[in-house]
């Protein structure tokens, strides 16, 4: 099936005239583009589209220059190779894309992200190293979706956006804002069905629900799954991918936010003033550990794996 996505800009004023490009799209925006400070939209195409040519990351590559501008704004780390790496400067950002895809001067130390980069840096960077298990967040922000909160800190891969979506239903009133009420079961629903969905190998976008999904996998396969066995298929992907993890050595220590958004109050707009706070991040995490049936530590308890024969 056919899905009209994506998106073309073509520029024909200013010092990017000429630039013609797909996107950028609205996570590209958000990290390239406001998160560095950058206003111009057509110097974040510009970026995007050395990101495309780079084979880099938009999401992983903003975060982690704007988190280079604020360890040169905090004197944590010096000037150097890059004239001017400060918010606001997209000519600074263009630079810093090649340095760190070529790994380069400085960009060798930018070059696996913020999480490494801030345990050589020391000097409590990695409070502002905004990242979960070493990926970076997406345009999304905590403070301002407390379902994201825990989307981000239990995904299997980080702080991933597309493992569970909150803001639609806080937005709506299907989950209450800047609450963690019904939040832990709504994200381990998500989760699972957005497991299941994956692994059809189809778009994030399809416009379709889970009965919809259900009667074309079973026309295409000849299956006869229900909404039940679908969804735990999608509860059993997540399981054996959280083994895989524990083998690896996450532990409850590693779904959790750099300490920004438990520290730091929103400083405008309309979640002003909001935290997440490490206990109320914790007491929701813990809910959600019980729902999913893993103990304390968010290791799958063996009632749970024999449940689900794995």
């Amino acid at each position: 099936m056919f899905i009209a996505c994506g998106k073309a800009n073509k520029f024909d004023k200013g010092k990017y005239a000429g630039l013609d490009v797909e996107g950028p799209e609205y996570e590209t925006t958000a990290l390239l583009g406001s998160n560095c400070g950058i206003s111009d939209l057509a110097a974040v195409a510009k970026s995007s589209q050395l990101c495309d040519d780079l084979g880099i990351d938009t999401i992983t590559s903003g975060a982690t220059i704007s988190f280079a501008m604020e360890c040169i704004e905090k004197k944590i780390l010096k000037q150097d190779s890059v004239e001017n790496l400060v918010f606001g400067n997209d000519e600074a950002v263009l630079q810093m894309l090649q340095l760190i895809a070529h790994k380069d001067g400085i960009g060798e130390l930018f070059s696996k992200g913020s999480k490494a980069a801030a345990e050589r840096l020391g000097n409590d960077s990695s409070d502002f190293a905004i990242q979960v298990k070493g990926l970076e967040l997406a345009g999304i922000e905590p403070r301002g979706s407390f379902g994201m909160a825990l989307a981000y800190s239990t995904a299997d891969r980080g702080a991933c956006h597309q493992r569970c979506w909150t803001p639609s239903a806080e937005l709506c009133g299907d989950l209450t804002r800047f609450s963690m009420d019904g939040v832990p079961k709504f994200v381990k629903e998500s989760q699972d069905e957005r497991a299941a969905c994956f692994s059809l190998v189809v778009c994030d976008f399809l416009p379709f629900d889970v009965p919809e999904m259900i009667e074309m996998l079973n026309s295409a396969t000849g299956f006869s799954y229900t909404v039940d066995s679908y969804l735990s298929s999608g509860e059993r992907i997540w399981n054996t991918t959280r083994m895989f993890n524990v083998r690896e050595g996450i532990t409850a220590q590693d779904d959790v936010l750099p300490k920004r958004f438990s520290s730091e109050v929103m400083p405008e707009g309309p979640a002003k003033g909001q935290i997440v706070s490490e206990k109320v991040l914790e007491q929701a995490k813990a809910e959600y550990y019980k729902l999913r049936g893993w103990d304390s530590n968010g290791i799958p308890t063996k009632e749970k794996l024999n449940e689900l024969k794995i």
